[in-house]
């Protein structure tokens, strides 16, 4: 009989142990699912909020390089975007580009474009050529046969021709660096920088910043290049700007792509 009470005790405490571990671990589960945060809503920080900022940031543009590190403000966007390549670019800089060619800003768009270096054509114009996707200098064999150079044509675009003064330029070679080299005009061939056809003995035959025929000008004016903005594509003839998309009809010849 005592025996049989000791048993009864004994498993009703351990019925009772039982029940009270399952009460604790349900209590345990329910504060860990209170404390579980749920993905749509992260902890709170104590990092102040910037609308400024954050709408830059959502707006970064197709060339992240444009804003600063911090996302605090937008910089002035010296990186373009160059669709052949898929890849941004700093403007006024090589890039992508071929011979003779930099990188240049579309208008006031987030693109970018190759076309001839402003810098290279102080007093000898540069032209495009599409087969090559370079820049040559005008009268020079460039991309062109033997006994040939590239030259403007009727309409002011690039054009491979007969080298009329092949002679001349044997006899007295042309001299880049001094903007002195031979031009065939009527037929009839003349160096730069010099009389030429100039009806003024004190005048010289230069080529004007983007002029496609050559002015009588001061000889003190035909070593003078004004500074250029070469960021923005201007219109001038021969570039590819001019080549490949009208721009004569965009923005006028001579213009700048940022006039209109």
């Amino acid at each position: 009989m005592r025996l049989a009470t000791v048993i009864i005790s004994l498993l009703f405490i351990t019925s009772l142990a039982l029940v009270l571990f399952a009460l604790s671990s349900h209590a345990q589960r329910t504060t860990n699912v209170n404390h579980i945060q749920h993905p749509a809503h992260p902890a709170p920080t104590n990092r102040r909020r910037n609308p400024i900022r954050d709408r830059y940031i959502q707006k970064a543009g197709l060339c992240a390089q444009n804003y600063y590190v911090n996302g605090t403000r937008p910089g002035f966007k010296f990186f373009r975007y160059h669709k052949k390549s898929a890849e941004c670019f700093p403007i006024d800089d090589k890039g992508p580009c071929g011979r003779n060619m930099i990188f240049y800003r579309i208008g006031n768009t987030e693109y970018g474009e190759c076309d001839c270096d402003h810098s290279k054509r102080c007093g000898r114009p540069l032209l495009y050529w599409q087969p090559t996707d370079s820049c040559y200098h005008v009268n020079t064999q460039g991309p062109c046969r033997e006994g040939h150079w590239l030259a403007y044509g009727l309409t002011q675009k690039p054009i491979c021709q007969k080298n009329l003064c092949l002679r001349q330029e044997s006899e007295s070679p042309s001299n880049h660096r001094a903007r002195k080299f031979w031009i065939s005009i009527n037929g009839m061939c003349m160096k730069t920088r010099t009389l030429g056809f100039c009806p003024d003995p004190e005048q010289v035959m230069f080529f004007r910043e983007g002029e496609a025929y050559p002015q009588c000008v001061h000889p003190s004016e035909a070593t003078v290049c004004g500074a250029v903005n070469r960021i923005s594509r201007p219109c001038w003839a021969g570039q590819k700007f001019d080549s490949m998309d009208n721009c004569r009809d965009k923005v006028g010849l001579w213009g700048s792509e940022d006039d209109h």
